[in-house]
């Protein structure tokens, strides 16, 4: 059974056995009402029949002037009390020794058999009593006149009390037959509008199910199915998010693949062809021989650096730092001494700005992160072009930075610099030794330390590196982007 159906149903039920419930008790307040006020209309009957029947024999005495009236005057008397009641609700009778005596307005034979202690002496007792022909309330009290101990007995009918509860019984059967009716379609119409939010959101769960991440729900209705509903859209708004990023990351992971597929097969073929010639060529020449090792080395020296650094990428999430304090103005200077032949073999103006400053950090992997910088950027500059290393403090660590005046990169090379085994130039890279791999070592170095590598490039300008690097090696770079940054890069 549905929800709707089920609140439907309850709400109809408790409804109806309410209704049904206080209309009872009002018809049984009513007719006990009515029973009480029938009793004391009975009992004042009673005690005035009572006494009219002892004034007639005490003013026949008085009349006669006789001690005591003989038994069958006070019988006609109480003939004549009992014809003047003019009742057809009310009869009456009178017994002596258990024989009627007189009666009126009355049909004995259908009476039931009373019980013995029902007439009790000095008192006045009421007995409901059911017949064929109806309902009646049944008085008695005994009856004291000239020496003998009569029992008067009254009969009131009350059908018209049972008579209206019967009526007003059918009233309420019918009326809480169109009640119910009435009822069920005033609730099946609010149910299902207070629950029309709840069907919305079912079918957008349903949608999200089949994989239709898109999906909204609008928000509306009550504050809890408001918010339900604001939940429901950021859930649907994450579970997108994830799976893009999880495409994404398919994505990405599958083009990285086909790139290192791609950059081995051209070394591997190069290292099988010629090493093919040596094997099988009887006639070759010392400076060929030479010529075709040489080549087998250096690819075979560009698949290990293509290695080594493609297991440095793959591990540098996984590596924990050897974190230590180190001056900026040694390490640049490590770094100048190191790189001075190469600028000096391509004619590069290489100029080294430090900074007074110590931070902590993996001092290998950043001066690996810087390598690969100048690197890049002797490779992007032509002879007697310049490149300035950089060193300065911010507000919260040190800035690396590396300009060189080089060719340059368009936006749409900039954009995918620092992916994996992307290369604007692959003939000129290659030939240069260079895989791809480069740029994104960086940004895993900078993101390892909680900073972060930023690129700026025009073409024919030259490009600008920068890396941010926090004092501790950890603190994640505070939201803002540059701002309150000290000094700037030249």
């Amino acid at each position: 059974m549905k929800l709707w159906q089920k609140i439907f149903l309850c709400s109809l039920v408790l409804v109806i056995a309410a209704i049904d419930t206080i209309s009872l008790v009002l018809v049984r307040n009513s007719q006990q009402l009515m029973l009480e006020r029938e009793q004391s209309r009975c009992l004042e009957s009673h005690e005035n029949l009572s006494a009219s029947i002892a004034n007639r024999v005490v003013y026949q005495r008085l009349l006669l002037n006789k001690v005591l009236v003989d038994g069958e005057t006070v019988q006609l008397l109480m003939e004549e009390s009992l014809n003047a009641l003019g009742s057809d609700s009310f009869g009456a009778w009178v017994e002596l020794n258990g024989e009627t005596v007189a009666a009126a307005g009355v049909q004995l034979a259908q009476l039931p058999d009373l019980p013995e202690d029902f007439v009790r002496e000095g008192a006045c007792s009421l007995l409901p009593v059911g017949t064929e022909s109806g309902h009646y309330l049944l008085a008695a009290s005994p009856l004291a006149l000239e020496g003998n101990h009569y029992v008067l007995y009254t009969l009131s009918d009350i059908t018209e009390i049972y008579t209206l509860r019967s009526r007003q019984m059918e009233f309420i059967r019918n009326m809480s037959l169109l009640f119910s009716c009435g009822t069920a379609a005033v609730l099946l119409v609010l149910v299902l509008r207070l629950l029309a939010p709840l069907r919305r959101l079912n079918t957008a769960t349903r949608r999200i199910a089949r994989g239709d991440y898109s999906v909204r729900v609008e928000e509306k209705g009550s504050v809890e199915f408001r918010e339900l509903a604001h939940g429901m859209n950021t859930m649907a708004g994450a579970v997108e998010k994830n799976m893009a990023a999880l495409q994404d990351v398919a994505e990405s992971r599958k083009q990285f693949i086909a790139n290192l597929a791609h950059e081995m097969k051209t070394p591997l073929t190069s290292i099988l062809g010629f090493a093919d010639i040596l094997r099988i060529s009887r006639r070759i020449s010392e400076s060929q021989r030479q010529e075709y090792a040489g080549i087998i080395v250096e690819e075979a020296s560009r698949l290990r650096a293509l290695s080594g650094k493609l297991m440095e990428l793959i591990t540098m999430g996984n590596t924990a730092l050897t974190l230590s304090q180190v001056q900026v103005r040694d390490m640049l200077g490590e770094i100048g001494l190191a790189m001075g032949p190469s600028m000096q073999a391509g004619e590069i103006d290489f100029v080294v700005l430090p900074c007074d400053a110590a931070f902590s950090c993996d001092v290998t992997l950043v001066k690996s992160m810087l390598f690969n910088i100048l690197d890049n950027a002797v490779k992007a500059s032509e002879k007697g072009g310049r490149i300035i290393l950089h060193a300065g403090k911010t507000e919260t660590g040190v800035r690396f930075s590396v300009r060189d005046y080089g060719m340059g990169m368009p936006p749409e090379v900039l954009a995918k610099a620092m992916e994996p085994f992307y290369m604007a130039d692959k003939s000129r890279s290659r030939k240069a030794g260079g895989a791809g791999l480069g740029l994104a070592l960086c940004r895993e170095v900078a993101r390892v330390h909680g900073g972060e590598l930023r690129i700026r490039s025009e073409p024919g300008q030259g490009t600008l590196v920068e890396a941010d690097l926090p004092f501790d090696g950890r603190e994640k770079k505070k939201a803002g982007g540059n701002a309150g940054e000290k000094e700037e890069t030249p």
